[in-house]
């Protein structure tokens, strides 16, 4: 009843002699956009005081005087600035999404900042978001707001940050370097918006 085939030795390795692909590592580490993401939320909240007042400042008269409870006023402000507060952390989680997508697919080269390990794209996105917040505590409140006048700024930040990955962009063919150093500038950029 038993096969013949199956009764002789085995012949051969039991298993693959090529060593299994390693999974990529990652170009910032997930405490690098923790660290991040919670010095954006503590720089935003440390903001909101200033926000409300701010924001206290520009209630036309009219709606003030329809309105006609400063209690009533002033939750919608509370809670209209919490919605601000849910919506900027969400753009900031957006933003290092993307550089994490950007750091996986075009440039994957990273640099250690003490126990942090950061990509191209996530530091800019960090540099520029939180420097942002920054400005904007020490900054009064201005007209027409520092998000205009930080536009050139940050790309200029996004130009000069790919110098610290210099070493990597010129082993790079120039097309693709010049795209890479595009990409920060954009990004950087677009941090202006969100």
């Amino acid at each position: 009843m038993s096969d013949a085939a199956s009764l002789r030795p085995h012949v051969g390795p039991l298993w693959s002699e090529t060593p299994r692909e390693q999974p990529a590592q990652r170009a910032s580490a997930r405490a690098t956009v923790v660290v991040a993401l919670l010095t954006g939320l503590a720089l935003v909240a440390v903001r909101a005081p200033t926000t409300l007042k701010v924001l206290a400042t520009q209630v036309p008269a009219e709606m003030s005087a329809e309105i006609n409870d400063p209690r009533l006023e002033g939750l919608a402000m509370k809670a209209g600035l919490m919605a601000g507060v849910v919506v900027t952390v969400f753009a900031l989680l957006v933003f290092l999404g993307l550089a994490a997508s950007l750091e996986r697919h075009l440039f994957s080269a990273s640099r250690r900042f003490g126990p942090l390990r950061t990509g191209l794209f996530t530091l800019t996105v960090s540099v520029c978001f939180i420097g942002f917040q920054v400005v904007s505590m020490v900054v009064p409140a201005q007209q027409p707001g520092p998000q205009a006048t930080m536009m050139p700024l940050k790309a200029v930040t996004g130009l000069l940050l790919p110098l610290v990955f210099a070493r990597d962009l010129v082993a790079l063919p120039r097309s693709r370097a010049a795209v890479i150093v595009a990409t920060s500038v954009l990004l950087a950029v677009l941090t202006s918006v969100g």
